[in-house]
């Protein structure tokens, strides 16, 4: 089956097929619209994927790939969560914003294909900022905190 994306007006009514030029393999977890002609994908991590976001150009092109900085080890084992598919991409009041799935930041994502650490929970049991893999090497202070 060809892969693409379609954008549709508020009836319904489909305005636009983007056909992907590259297949991405494992379960695509949520999709954005960036802007008019970008969209970021995210993958749900099942442990060794090389990637976890993907930025499509207006012609169905990958253009940007994030590296997946929590491979794991998957077990042989098949096991279900429950889970509530939350979105790990969303929009919100002041752009958009990425949240890993068992991860305490979260990030904006800009047009130009950059994600900026904007929220850090820092609870006494979590792990330290410096531990983290997304630590950048700033100081706990230009982070916002919840506790």
């Amino acid at each position: 089956m060809d892969e693409c994306i379609r954008k549709y007006d508020l009836k319904g009514n489909i305005l636009q097929t983007i056909h992907l030029k590259e297949k991405v393999n494992g379960y695509r977890y949520s999709f954005l619209c960036l802007n008019d002609s970008l969209f970021v994908m995210s993958q749900n991590n099942e442990g060794n994927n090389p990637n976890e976001l993907f930025f499509i150009n207006g012609k169905g092109s990958i253009i940007e790939r994030k590296a997946n900085i929590n491979q794991f080890q998957a077990s042989e084992k098949s096991y279900f969560n429950n889970m509530d598919w939350r979105r790990s991409l969303f929009r919100g009041q002041n752009g958009c914003y990425y949240h890993r799935d068992y991860s305490d930041t979260l990030w904006k994502v800009h047009d130009d294909m950059t994600l900026q650490a904007l929220l850090v929970e820092n609870k006494i049991k979590k792990v330290p900022l410096e531990q983290r893999t997304e630590y950048s090497g700033k100081p706990m202070s230009d982070y916002i905190t919840l506790h």
